[in-house]
């Protein structure tokens, strides 16, 4: 399995099979007000299908994580779990004292 992370394009979501709660939460936002919200964000590639979407936003001190993941994603679990860690090691170590993520409660 060949897994790699790029610059998120609008391509990545148009391709990305979402997961009915992920396609629940963003049901109703216009398109465009969520590329915009995307850019700079990051997508997981495996063998060359989007698996996640993800990015993150320091302001004052607090870094917030967002993600939108497909079910290529969750049959990853423990590739998850470190790369969760090591996102909040680095908002740390870049000055956060606080980072804040929201999840489903399935997760």
């Amino acid at each position: 399995m060949e897994k790699r992370f790029v610059d998120f394009c609008p391509e990545h979501f148009e391709r990305m099979w979402l997961r009915p709660e992920d396609a629940a939460d963003i049901a109703g936002i216009d398109k465009e007000t969520l590329l915009e919200c995307w850019q700079g964000g990051r997508t997981l590639l495996v063998n060359d299908e989007p698996a996640l979407v993800y990015g993150v936003q320091i302001q004052d001190g607090t870094g917030a994580i967002w993600s939108l993941t497909s079910p290529l994603f969750a049959a990853m679990p423990l590739f998850g779990i470190r790369m969760g860690r090591n996102v909040v090691r680095a908002l740390f170590e870049a000055g956060c004292h606080r980072v804040e993520a929201l999840c489903h409660a399935e997760n």
